[in-house]
């Protein structure tokens, strides 16, 4: 039903495209938006989730090394998650990854399936960061202001640092991969085990 997929340039993301335009998920709504940075990050990777061989939702990591100081072998991940929630079917139909309600909330599909591909992808044992600005887009508004305080208000980030990339200023957020593991475990969906055991 679920599987992940590396891109590698051979899959057709013409109705992903069009999925993304509909909902207003502009970034993913090109190729020039959804994967430029494949060519300008170092050791970049964007992962495609599908339900019923179709693309649902995508995620992206990458290497830091241009900001050293966020320690050896740093990656971004978490970058353009999106998933179009209307593509899938049944219990898993919306669950929203803003619904945190005084709870560790891993009931959605960014926390069973995306962030676990990013983290397998670079490595548990190195430092992995979310980054997050104050945009004008109210999505990523919401990421910033109210998400990841509340993800580092129970234990899953740590302190942004807050740094000068690609032209802004951002907040990178220390992901605490083994709580973030051992809150997941207690709540991890069977499929998302099945595609990516943990």
């Amino acid at each position: 039903m679920f599987k992940i997929e590396d891109y590698n340039g051979t899959q057709d993301l013409t109705d992903w495209y069009s999925a993304a335009e509909r909902k207003r998920y502009y970034n993913n709504s090109n190729p020039e938006l959804l994967l430029s940075f494949l060519n300008t990050e170092e050791d970049a990777k964007l992962f495609l989730l599908y339900y019923k061989d179709r693309i649902v939702g995508n995620v992206a990591a990458h290497k830091l090394a241009s900001l050293g100081i966020l320690g050896r072998n740093a990656y971004r991940i978490a970058a353009r998650v999106c998933v179009v929630h209307d593509l899938i079917e049944g219990e898993r139909e919306y669950k929203s990854l803003r619904s945190v309600k005084h709870h560790i909330n891993h009931d959605h599909i960014a926390a069973q399936f995306l962030f676990p591909a990013c983290i397998e992808f670079a490595g548990k044992d190195n430092p992995l960061y979310i980054s997050t600005h104050d945009s004008k887009v109210a999505s990523q508004r919401a990421v910033h202001e109210r998400w990841a305080p509340y993800w580092k208000s129970i234990g899953l980030l740590d302190n942004p640092i807050e740094l000068e990339y690609r032209g802004t200023f951002q907040s990178f957020w220390k992901l605490n991969v083994p709580r973030f593991y051992e809150t997941l475990k207690e709540q991890r969906w069977p499929e998302a085990q099945a595609v990516i055991p943990i």
